[in-house]
């Protein structure tokens, strides 16, 4: 179970892993390491977005974004954050990891999701629109 002590560490992990690395996976659960290998793949029905302007009221964020762990633990292990470097955006989601890359994809796919994130490469691997044959 994610505590207070472990929330606000974790809140500023995530804001640090986005701003200064353009994004991060973390841990909501105390001792479960991050694999070196495998995919993450969000979950946009447990997103937090957070706009530049949202950010600029710093301690308002930090709250809102130690609320969303709260939830985010009773849900995954695993968060992530990422920024939209054009609109200054924060997103944190729910993550899946997942140790089989076509399968992170399609679980991807079903999500919506844009893009899923290799651990062992450290890049993202953007997801092609299903083409529709008429």
């Amino acid at each position: 179970m994610t505590t207070f002590h472990d929330s606000a560490k974790l809140a500023w992990e995530l804001i640090d892993h986005a701003e200064l690395d353009g994004g991060g996976t973390v841990s909501t659960v105390p001792g479960l390491l991050i694999p070196s290998a495998g995919y993450v793949v969000g979950n946009p029905r447990h997103t937090l977005t957070l706009t530049q302007a949202d950010r600029d009221d710093v301690l308002g964020a930090f709250d809102r974004i130690e609320t969303w762990l709260h939830h985010a633990a009773t849900i995954t292990g695993y968060v992530g954050s990422w920024i939209d470097t054009n609109t200054g955006t924060l997103y944190l989601d729910v993550v899946d990891i997942l140790p089989e890359r076509v399968p992170a994809e399609e679980l991807g796919r079903e999500r919506g999701e844009l893009a899923i994130y290799c651990l062992h490469r450290g890049e993202e691997i953007r997801l092609a629109a299903d083409l529709v044959t008429v």
